[in-house]
């Protein structure tokens, strides 16, 4: 990989959908942006879900209704997969992060 594409990785962030794509399919990965980004939208869809089933005068000490404790639940599964879904990407990312420090270990912008 060349310092563009080093770069470019090491740009790469959870919430940075459109930007990953970008990049990973630059590297033939992208299936691996699409799958983390659809989990990252099963948890929003599902944390509305949730919200919408607890009353506005709720303490957040309250315990949760036996609906939002089951969508709960299934956040707490999809989170896993959003971590599960990130691990190759991140791992990636430090590949990337790890060639720019051998090459450069001070920041000078040297070539690789």
């Amino acid at each position: 990989m060349d310092k563009a594409q080093a770069q470019a990785i090491c740009q790469m962030g959870e919430s940075r959908h459109q930007y990953n794509q970008g990049v990973l399919s630059m590297l033939d990965k992208r299936r691996l942006a699409d799958d983390h980004e659809a989990v990252c939208r099963t948890i929003a869809m599902l944390v509305e879900d949730r919200d919408r089933l607890i009353p506005d005068s709720a303490s957040p000490l309250d315990p949760l209704s036996a609906e939002a404790e089951a969508i709960q639940k299934q956040i707490d599964e999809a989170v896993t997969r959003q971590a599960e879904a990130w691990a190759p990407i991140q791992a990636i990312i430090d590949e990337a992060r790890a060639e720019l420090d051998t090459a450069d270990p001070l920041g000078l912008g040297q070539a690789i």
